[in-house]
């Protein structure tokens, strides 16, 4: 049984208020604001009156003192009545600052509030105390979900610019106050003097007069500045775009394969030549004893000019590795060799493009589609978007072959990045500035899991890159490749038409994977660079659900013998030390 909040116990002041004098006449009408004029004078005039009596009284009692001396009685009063005043005073102050307000509202002492509670409870049945308590609980766990919504939703940055923004909104307020202000007064003066025009800018200016007594109304001429001697040399010989160096095909060997090569007091042998400009080739990292000798993926660039930070890919998976992602390679060594910016990073097995080909069942698929998306939201959090999402950027680790992750971010790129213009080589690209608004790619190749405004050279970032991941979920699902994809010679505008219909057309036989897919269409379709946070926080939590329905069956499809055993392995050593906690699933909890 609920009970009503109007019944429940709780404080009440006991003091007595004054009523206040309610006026019948609706807000904001001529009439009120009579009654309330006609109220100050009324006002106005009891205090001229108290204040005369008082004065009165003062000069009676003066006359009288004067010829007899003062009782002790009298002088207690007198004491009384500057106390008064001090607090008069005191109280004025405090309606200046506001301050009244907050003590009016403030709880009575502990004692009497536990008094006026119990009293109340004594009325009260154990199911009204019961439902009551229901009550609160629900209400809190209401306000409590609210708060991590906001908080999951909006990131440190977001929360300091509302404050921020909240701030410069009130001094904006107070300046447009004192502004207009300013204006009522010059207008009252105008009114005043009778003037007309009374802004500065009204006032007609006197027309300029020559010598000879006639109005001037000719501009005089500017004379056009000369141009320099560079801009003379650009005319004749214009820049020219050249192609980058890695864009070049090369056939230089760096460094010859099955043969120990000493890099940076590395030693390393690869499985294959490193021909080139960049490029992947497993390798292994040799140490003094064959035992710990590591099978690892070697990555090189060849660049003129080295960055101290390291390449892209470096930056990438160092920022990663420091939010402790767990669907991301490990950067083991990077550096310079000659002319090539190389990586090591931990192997990786088959891709995912080869796994998809073998049938499975719903629950594997379900797992892999959390698995990708959990690929694309680190990478997202930690500032980049990659720009060429299909199943050949996914494979599995060898450390643990149930996560997957990315394998390549050639196309990889910051926000900020994609929104600067480019540079203008030409002074006809300059006169064409309104076509350059945002950076192209340098190629375009026809990609089937490139979003629709890849097609046409407009990417945005991390829009494109969960429209590719659904792209890639409906490929997964669907067990053969998708329409567009069986048809190797399609141009770009047919594709992005294709894409649309198959928008269009969204269905599966079974009902959970038809809603779910339907779902994570809408999030994914809306998504925006400025909404990245909310669109992650519901994908993340419809996948969850469905994982939650569709638990995979251990060992995986795509896991070797050898991957089963090792975790074997590693589970009988974590039970003989207990020390080594093991590593929690990644799951959230709603």
């Amino acid at each position: 049984m609920l009970v009503e909040i109007g019944i429940l116990p709780g404080y009440v002041d006991p003091r007595y208020r004054r009523k206040k004098r309610r006026c019948k006449y609706p807000a904001g009408s001529k009439r009120k604001a009579k009654w309330r004029a006609l109220l100050r004078k009324y006002r106005r005039r009891r205090k001229r009156k108290r204040k005369a009596k008082a004065l009165k009284t003062k000069s009676s009692t003066t006359s009288k003192t004067s010829k007899s001396s003062v009782s002790p009685a009298e002088k207690a009063e007198k004491v009384k009545r500057n106390e008064l005043k001090k607090r008069k005073k005191i109280r004025k102050k405090k309606v200046r600052q506001r301050k009244h307000r907050l003590r009016r509202h403030l709880p009575g002492s502990k004692e009497r509030k536990l008094q006026l509670i119990g009293n109340i409870m004594k009325g009260m049945t154990t199911e009204m105390i019961e439902g009551r308590l229901n009550y609160l609980r629900r209400k809190r766990k209401e306000i409590l979900f609210k708060f991590h919504k906001a908080r999951a939703m909006t990131c440190a940055p977001k929360r300091k610019a509302i404050r921020h923004f909240k701030k410069c909104f009130k001094k904006a307020r107070h300046k447009k106050k004192k502004y207009r202000r300013y204006r009522r007064k010059l207008q009252k003066l105008a009114k005043r003097k009778g003037l007309t025009v009374w802004r500065k800018c009204q006032i007609p200016k006197k027309p300029k007069v020559s010598k000879s007594g006639a109005k001037v109304n000719s501009v005089t001429p500017v004379k056009p500045k000369k141009p320099s001697k560079r801009v003379e040399y650009q005319r004749q010989f214009p820049i020219k775009p050249t192609l980058n160096a890695i864009e070049m095909k090369s056939t230089e060997k760096h460094i010859t394969g099955k043969k120990r090569a000493d890099i940076d007091n590395l030693y390393i042998a690869t499985n294959e030549d490193v021909i080139g400009n960049y490029g992947q080739v497993t390798c292994q990292v040799r140490y003094t004893q064959p035992e710990q000798n590591v099978q690892a993926t070697f990555r090189w660039q060849c660049s003129i000019s080295f960055d101290k930070c390291g390449s892209k890919e470096a930056q990438i998976l160092a920022r990663l590795a420091q939010i402790n992602s767990r669907n991301s390679m490990r950067l083991l060594f990077q550096g310079q060799y000659l002319n090539l910016q190389y990586l090591i990073t931990t192997l990786n097995r088959k891709e995912l493009s080869s796994v998809i080909k073998e049938k499975m069942d719903i629950s594997a698929y379900v797992h892999i589609i959390q698995q990708t998306f959990y690929c694309i939201k680190d990478l997202h959090k930690v500032g980049y978007c990659h720009l060429n999402i299909s199943p050949s950027s996914f494979s599995y680790s060898s450390s643990d072959s149930l996560s997957f992750v990315f394998n390549n971010f050639e196309f990889a790129n910051t926000r900020e990045s994609l929104k600067k213009k480019p540079e203008m080589h030409n002074d006809k690209l300059r006169r064409l500035k309104k076509e350059f608004r945002r950076e192209r790619l340098p190629k375009n190749p026809v990609n089937p899991y490139m979003s629709r405004r890849q097609h046409f050279r407009m990417a945005t970032g991390t829009a494109d890159d969960y429209e590719s991941w659904f792209y890639v979920c409906a490929r997964i699902l669907n067990e053969e490749p998708l329409e567009w994809e069986k048809d190797n010679d399609m141009e770009h505008t047919t594709m992005a038409l294709a894409k649309y219909n198959f928008i269009k057309k969204l269905s599966y036989r079974d009902p959970l994977t038809d809603l779910k897919m339907k779902h994570i269409n809408q999030y994914c379709m809306a998504a925006t660079n400025k909404n990245v946070y909310q669109t992650a926080y519901f994908i993340e939590r419809i996948i969850q659900d469905w994982v939650d329905r569709k638990p995979m069956k251990l060992p995986a499809p795509w896991q070797r013998e050898f991957d089963i055993s090792a975790k074997a392995d590693y589970e009988e050593w974590l039970k003989n030390n207990p020390w080594m906690k093991p590593r929690p699933e990644r799951k959230i909890e709603f």
